[in-house]
Formats: C-alpha cells, sequence, structure tokens
C-alpha cells in the first residue's frame, strides 16, 4: 500500500510541475498572429490574442510599462518555441510598473491581451507598423539553463554531430 501512496504522490509532483500557467490558457483567443495583424490593417480593435516571445526593449512611463516583444510560436503550454522563424513585433502595454531588470532583454514572455490601434515606430531607419495589445495578463517565464533548454544536446554524439565523422558517441569513430 505505501508503495502505491508514493508512486501516486509522485505522479502528482510531476504533473504540478508539467501544468501549463492558467494565465496564458483561459478563455477564447484569436488565432490571428503579429503578422496577420500588420498585414491586415482592417483587423477590428478588440480582437482577443495570446502573443508571446522574446523582450526586446521595456519602457515603464508614469502610468504604464510597454514591452517590445519579438513574436514567437506558442507551444501548447503558451511558452515562445525558439527558433530563428518569427511573426515580426509587437507592443504590450498594461498599468503599472514593471521592473526592467527583472522583465530585460531577451528574457521570454506570454501575453493574452486585446487589440488596440496600431502604433507605427523607427527601427533603424525604417518605419515599422507595431501591433499593439492592452495586457490582460501576461507571464514571464523562467530562465531555463542550457541543459534544460538541451536535454539531449552531447557535441561527441555520432554522426552528423560528431567532427569525426560516423562515431557512435562520446568522440569513438569507426
Amino acid at each position: 500500500m505505501f508503495k502505491i501512496g508514493l508512486a501516486l504522490m509522485l505522479i502528482g509532483l510531476l504533473a504540478a510541475c508539467a501544468t501549463t500557467p492558467r494565465p496564458v490558457v483561459e478563455g477564447p483567443i484569436s488565432p490571428l498572429t503579429p503578422e496577420a495583424a500588420r498585414a491586415n490593417q482592417g483587423v477590428g480593435p478588440n480582437e482577443r490574442v495570446r502573443w508571446g516571445g522574446e523582450i526586446l526593449d521595456v519602457a515603464p512611463g508614469e502610468n504604464q510599462t510597454c514591452f517590445e516583444i519579438l513574436s514567437h510560436e506558442l507551444d501548447v503550454s503558451g511558452r515562445p518555441r525558439e527558433s530563428r522563424e518569427t511573426d515580426g513585433r509587437f507592443i504590450a502595454c498594461d498599468d503599472g510598473f514593471y521592473d526592467p531588470a527583472v522583465y530585460s532583454k531577451e528574457r521570454e514572455l506570454t501575453v493574452v491581451g486585446t487589440l488596440t490601434e496600431p502604433e507605427t515606430r523607427k527601427i533603424g531607419e525604417h518605419d515599422y507598423l507595431y501591433p499593439r495589445l492592452r495586457i490582460e495578463k501576461l507571464y514571464l517565464w523562467p530562465q531555463l539553463s542550457a541543459f534544460q533548454r538541451y536535454p539531449y544536446y552531447d557535441p561527441f554524439w555520432g554522426f552528423p554531430y560528431s567532427r569525426y565523422g560516423y562515431g557512435f558517441g562520446r568522440g569513438y569513430y569507426w
């Protein structure tokens, strides 16, 4: 009986660790992407979306804080996928103060919010039309170590990763 109880407790603990943060999955969400919102300037305001990506800039103002985010596709848990592909940039603003030291550049953020009027800003010399969100909920993802991000990465694992050719791992080769 003790083993069954212990097994159930471990399963419960693992399930608790693997749950998706509630703020990023609640309610109806439009499938609209930031790139589609830029292309279709006629998209109605107040459309509810869930977008996420890498923080590029944090601008705390007197009454609100705005995040400039480089958008990435979200996985099933709502976390931005690490990839070179992007859906463009967007701006997400919320009332109050968010510390730029905590919400720092290159951190992953997922926001749920409603579209407002787009905003044009310069990127270098280029005028860029940013979709803009009023944040309802946001989630700052914990930073992952290299091992957590790439648990199966081993630079000495055999072909095609080994510089020695057709090895079967740890630098050995035929």
